[in-house]
């Protein structure tokens, strides 16, 4: 067998073996990592869900419904921000 031929075959087996099979891009290191935008939260979040959660009401730009996001820590300190989007009373 020559070596063309070969290399031929071995594409040709490792095409069959990885057909459909989809490789991830590189992960770039020198980007920054992406922060979520605690106004675009997928649940309802009131004043009285945040305090029972342990966290706790502050003004923010960022929430434009109410103007107040919900900031908590877990348990692993990770700190965590939500908007406010049912104020109490309402």
């Amino acid at each position: 067998m020559t070596p063309s031929r070969s290399t031929a075959i071995a594409a040709m087996l490792i095409g069959s073996v990885f057909a459909g099979v989809v490789l991830a891009a590189p992960v770039s290191t020198s980007q920054a990592p992406v922060r979520p935008n605690p106004a675009k939260s997928s649940a309802p979040l009131s004043e009285e869900e945040c305090s029972g959660l342990g966290g706790k009401i502050h003004p923010s730009n960022q929430c434009p419904d109410t103007g107040e996001i919900c900031l908590r820590a877990d348990e692993n300190g990770v700190i965590h921000r939500a908007c406010i989007t049912i104020k109490s009373g309402h």
